[in-house]
């Protein structure tokens, strides 16, 4: 049996083996839904639960807010990743 479906609706491929993230009850994924094998992401209940300084290539995610951040060496902050207005990717 095939583990690859194709969707008509918008002509990609799907693979029946994906698994898809669970969302909250505000409508947003919870960090506890980021697989463990992404070490480079570190989950707080806040950001004002992020280590000063931050590591650069490090994403933190803050399971209050739902937004993932950054470490901005430049302004030795904290820095939200949003989606490009164009609804790209972050």
């Amino acid at each position: 049996m095939s583990q690859v479906n194709f969707d008509p609706l918008t002509g990609n491929m799907i693979s029946t083996t994906a698994q898809v993230a669970q969302l909250d009850s505000s409508g947003q994924v919870s960090g506890t839904m980021i697989p463990d094998e992404f070490d480079d992401v570190q989950t707080f209940q806040t950001v004002s639960d992020f280590p000063s300084p931050g590591l650069i290539g490090r994403i933190y995610f803050p399971n209050d807010t739902h937004i993932p951040h950054r470490w901005d060496p430049g302004t030795l902050s904290y820095t939200p990743i949003v989606a490009d207005s164009d609804g790209g990717e972050f």
